[in-house]
């Protein structure tokens, strides 16, 4: 999360940002937090709340600074809306906002090549309303603490 909050003070330091993210997606790999479906263990829900939470901050820093996302589903034992249903309603409307921004981004990625006839290019995307996404999410009555 330092990603989001390191400014940089000279040219050398201007990628650093998404050096930190790309670190934190490094450790997240390294650990096998990628292949959470395996694991059930006592600490289950934290480290998937941390993989969420660092999936997030990838799909973000890849909108914010025009990079490809580190984290794809293909390498995710797990689906990750599944994952996603299984967090708290505030998480779970945050992670709701992430995905939508994931399909936005869609839209602006390069045009296919030849190679890659087996990819759809999007068009458009339905606009979510964001007090629909919070029903869903069932974050109307959070508890203030």
């Amino acid at each position: 999360m330092l990603s989001f909050y390191t400014q940089p003070t000279c040219a050398e330091e201007a990628d650093l940002p998404a050096l930190l993210g790309g670190r934190a997606i490094h450790h997240i790999h390294t650990l096998g937090l990628h292949h959470l479906v395996r694991y059930q263990g006592p600490n289950s829900d934290d480290l998937e709340n941390l993989y969420c939470a660092v999936w997030a901050m990838d799909r973000i820093n890849g909108a914010m600074y025009g990079r490809p996302y580190l984290i794809h589903e293909r390498d995710t034992a797990a689906n990750i809306d599944e994952i996603i249903k299984r967090r708290s309603p505030c998480f779970r409307l945050f992670l709701s906002v992430v995905q939508w921004l994931d399909q936005v981004v869609d839209l602006y990625r390069p045009g296919l090549s030849s190679d890659a006839i087996s990819m759809q290019k999007v068009a458009y995307i339905d606009l979510p309303v964001l007090e629909a996404m919070i029903v869903e999410a069932d974050a109307l009555r959070v508890p203030q603490t």
